[in-house]
């Protein structure tokens, strides 16, 4: 008689509830029987067979059963519940299973054993109860023996507990309770000293330049990191997270922070309270010996939208004194410090390197430029320059300009739409220069019947002015005009050789205020060493631009912003919707 087994399957061990050292030795085995394409449902020998060799090898165990299948053909049996299976079948790597059925040979190939064979052996009563420390009090499974490992999937474990796993998850916590206060996974260093303990330490290093150390996901916060400082030490910086990135010939990110799918989105959001001194939502170092660009903060914004801010600031607060958007500070450069730099480029419009905008009530300063220093050689609150244009203006004002101090330039003018062809034309004049602070009055008078008249002049005059000097010139008929009496209580008296004579007068004075005898204009000085041998404008008398003393302030441009710029975006690495 030629019998088949269709099926053979494993189900799982048979643990019902008793004490370690009672757990039975069974395998719970399902098949099918058929002969020549039908079921078999008669009571069938078979002979079911452990070994260590898929062909040969030596038997392990054995134990001959009387099957009585269903009217399908199935049936269903215990290994081992006549000849109990011994322990030391499963203390090899690999087991083979062999069934033999009636006087019919062996079944070929014999059945490899696996994970549910192997697992009863771990609840055996020696493997529970008395060796590698382990303690079973009935509610607890514990190991006690401090100098013990558990080693899941290596039998070399380098930690009290290491999972080693060729699947997604090596390990998995749930829980199902929800407080305030409660987690699924807990770590906590207890131990003291003066070192640097790491509660949760997470690491993926494959072999090419893929790999993230640790994900987190939450409905309200991915990630929540907090410190506690414990010292007073205030050279030392307490963090609630620190991001490092060395190493490679690439680019580095110390935090790398992605935002998105939503109406507002913040990449990264930083907010800094309850401060005794000072607060800073976001700060930026750089400590780097490189002859590149380096940055604390950089922001890049790329996209279609009206406007793009590559860094975007807000400074809000009622209580404060100051309340800056943007604040930036630069020093210990031996060539130059730039406390806030702006770059404007690419773009066939107009650009902006630094645009300022201030409204509300009060003062309102769109840009606020203060330099003191007394060490400083020249101190520039706002400095502008303009060059390679069709027109090129250092500084340029919509409105009144209201200068608080000396003007001093090279040359000036007035500028207005010309008024014979407004439309098409500019009329510009020119200031009148003159080495004295000087004033000027002027005005027509006409003398009386006895030749004279009385020019009436502000009220300030002699307040305001010393050193008077005057011009007379008839008009409209051959007379003399002479100042018969200079000016005295703000007026002077004009006199004629004949009545009634139009005379065009001109008086000016030299500023005597305070402000005017604390600045007197000097006419003649001698350029400071750093100036001299340098010229104002040193191409009209033939020389070269090194000899300027305004020399053009090359700022340079951030070499790194602009290798992003021209990268590609998807080079940049974002976390897949499939993985969030």
């Amino acid at each position: 008689m030629f019998l088949r087994l269709v099926l053979g399957m494993f189900a799982a061990l048979v643990l019902v509830g008793m004490a370690a050292a009672d757990v039975p030795q069974l395998i719970n085995y399902q098949g099918m029987l058929k002969s020549g394409g039908s079921a078999v449902t008669t009571p069938t020998t078979v002979i079911f067979a452990i070994w260590t060799d898929p062909t040969t090898g030596d038997s392990l165990w054995s134990e001959q059963k009387m099957i009585t299948p269903n009217a399908d053909g199935f049936f269903n049996t215990m290994l081992g519940s006549i000849s109990p299976i011994p322990d030391s079948a499963f203390a090899g790597a690999d087991v083979y299973l062999s069934i033999k059925i009636e006087s019919d040979p062996e079944m070929s190939p014999r059945a490899q054993l696996t994970s549910v064979p192997f697992s009863y052996v771990a609840n055996s009563a020696d493997a529970i109860t008395d060796g590698g420390g382990w303690t079973d009090d009935g509610a607890v499974v514990r190991l006690d023996n401090n100098t013990d490992e558990v080693g899941v999937g290596t039998v070399s474990p380098d930690a009290k507990l290491h999972v080693e796993a060729a699947q997604m998850h090596a390990g998995r916590f749930t829980s199902s309770v929800g407080t305030s206060d409660s987690a699924v996974f807990t770590a906590d260093y207890v131990g003291g000293g003066d070192v640097d303990a790491v509660a949760i330490h997470g690491r993926s290093r494959p072999n090419d330049f893929w790999g993230i150390g640790g994900r987190f996901e939450g409905n309200y916060l991915g990630l929540e990191a907090i410190a506690h400082p414990g010292g007073t030490d205030p050279s030392y910086a307490y963090a609630g997270a620190v991001a490092t990135a060395w190493g490679g010939n690439a680019r580095n990110f110390g935090l790398r922070a992605f935002a998105g799918d939503c109406a507002q989105a913040t990449a990264v959001y930083a907010n800094a309270t309850n401060s005794t001194e000072f607060a800073i939502g976001v700060e930026g170092a750089v400590n780097v010996d490189t002859s590149n660009s380096a940055s604390g903060v950089m922001g890049h914004s790329v996209s279609a939208s009206t406007f793009n801010y590559g860094v975007s600031g807000i400074g809000i607060g009622a209580l404060s004194t100051w309340n800056y958007g943007v604040y930036g500070e630069a020093h210990s450069c031996t060539n130059g410090n730039i406390g806030v730099g702006g770059w404007a480029k690419d773009h066939t419009g107009w650009k902006r390197g630094v645009y300022g905008n201030a409204s509300g009530n009060g003062d309102n300063y769109g840009v606020y430029g203060v330099a003191t220093d007394a060490s400083g050689t020249n101190n520039y609150g706002v400095y502008g320059e303009a060059s390679g244009g069709s027109v090129n203006w250092a500084g340029k004002f919509v409105g009144d300009v209201d200068v608080t101090g000396t003007l001093s330039k090279s040359a000036g003018s007035f500028k207005i739409d010309h008024p014979l062809d407004p439309g098409n034309k500019y009329l510009q004049h020119s200031f009148v220069e003159s080495p004295d602070m000087m004033n000027v009055y002027n005005g027509n008078v006409q003398t009386d019947e006895t030749g004279r008249a009385v020019v009436t002049l502000p009220d300030y005059f002699d307040a305001l002015n010393k050193d008077y000097r005057y011009q007379l010139t008839v008009i409209g008929a051959f007379a003399q005009a002479i100042v018969e009496q200079e000016v005295q209580g703000n007026q002077f008296v004009i006199a004629t050789d004949q009545p009634n004579v139009k005379v065009s007068w001109q008086v000016t004075g030299v500023r005597n205020d305070p402000y005017a005898k604390a600045n007197r204009i000097q006419i003649e000085i001698n350029k400071p060493a750093h100036e001299q041998n340098k010229y104002l404008y040193p191409e009209l008398h033939g020389l070269g631009a090194e000899r300027a003393i305004h020399k053009s302030i090359e700022v340079p441009e951030n070499a790194y912003i602009g290798k992003i710029i021209q990268r590609e975006e998807k080079s940049i690495k974002q976390p897949s919707k499939a993985s969030q």
